[in-house]
């Protein structure tokens, strides 16, 4: 998967989770359901950015979002951001 993705998927994810929250406060007949939603999105996201946002030449962890460069802490390796 290709960063990029990996980055829109997150930041989606992420948007739908708080979108979530704030529907699970407002509608507490259904707090139980969005309550378990929000879990899965969260461990899904979780998954996602542990398995798949990592260098693609030497597959090390790339680090939270806002940490990354255009290339590669570990090898220097240029990403694919844009």
């Amino acid at each position: 998967m290709q960063l990029k993705t990996v980055q829109h998927t997150a930041a989606a994810l992420f948007s739908l989770g708080i979108i979530f929250v704030i529907v699970a406060i407002e509608l507490e007949r259904f707090q139980r359901f969005f309550v378990a939603a929000i879990v899965v999105i969260v461990v899904t996201d979780l998954v996602l950015v542990g398995i798949f946002w990592r260098c693609p030449r030497c597959k090390e962890f790339l680090g939270r979002f806002g940490d990354v460069t255009e290339y590669c802490p570990h090898c220097g390796e240029k990403l694919d951001l844009d």
